[in-house]
């Protein structure tokens, strides 16, 4: 579960994952893994307390919305205490954010003194639509809150998700961690009348990115794109007959 799993799809670009290609490249991959659980735990073990008091100050119980009992087979995102302080922060999103507009406040109060069971159709699509974009607030101050932090402990950044996921349901899936760490985007290039000049390409790595990991995505992944930007010429390979 990928921090968009866990609230909703904010975040556009995607992680190029490759595969292992045979045993031995699974068998280094799990060897990996294997390090980055140690390093995560090695992070978030001595500063038990800080996270505590983090939830708290969120309004998350000291141990998260972990379950009683098992695995939730619907997943933990669907757990009841968990879906009820996501309505319950929207909420106070729409009465007391001050980036909330005006007229949807006005219009939610409005709706609440008539009463759910009152609204029509219409009016209940208008404060469907209020409670998303409330969602959209209180989510972003949450991994504002969230991200400072992980940056005060010195959690690396592409761990964040599963940082996100521990604080919220303690518990920790450092195994999701096993693409290499690239982040390709294309991001448009803007004059000043925010018309499109062009475009370009933006590789993230991560810490663990290999040469290897590049070159594996560049003719399946990355040259295709390069293709459809403005200033493409074709460059023949270095490479000697």
């Amino acid at each position: 579960m990928k921090i968009k799993d866990v609230f909703e799809k904010i975040f556009v670009y995607k992680k190029r994952y490759q595969a292992p290609e045979n045993e031995e490249e699974a068998k280094k991959q799990i060897e990996t893994n294997k390090r980055i659980k140690e390093k995560f735990l090695s992070i978030i073990d001595p500063i038990g307390k800080q996270i505590e008091q983090f939830r708290v100050k969120q309004g998350i119980a000291k141990k998260g919305f972990g379950p009683r009992k098992g695995i939730p087979k619907r997943g933990y995102e669907n757990l009841t205490t968990f879906r009820r302080w996501v309505n319950r922060k929207a909420i106070h999103a729409i009465e007391n954010d001050v980036y909330f507009r005006k007229e949807g406040k006005n219009l939610f109060l409005k709706f609440k003194s008539i009463g759910l069971s009152k609204l029509n159709e219409m009016e209940r699509k208008q404060l469907l639509q209020l409670r998303k974009e409330s969602k959209k607030i209180f989510i972003n101050r949450f991994r504002d809150a969230l991200l400072k932090f992980a940056v005060k402990i010195k959690m690396d950044i592409t761990w964040f998700p599963q940082f996100e996921e521990f604080v919220l349901f303690n518990i920790e899936r450092t195994h999701k961690i096993i693409d290499s760490g690239i982040i390709i985007k294309k991001k448009p290039i803007k004059a000043n009348d925010k018309t499109i000049a062009g475009e370009k390409l933006i590789l993230e790595l991560g810490p663990n990115t290999r040469l290897k990991d590049i070159k594996a995505i560049w003719t399946p992944k990355i040259s295709s794109i390069l293709k459809d930007l403005r200033g493409y010429i074709y460059l023949p390979s270095n490479k000697k007959k």
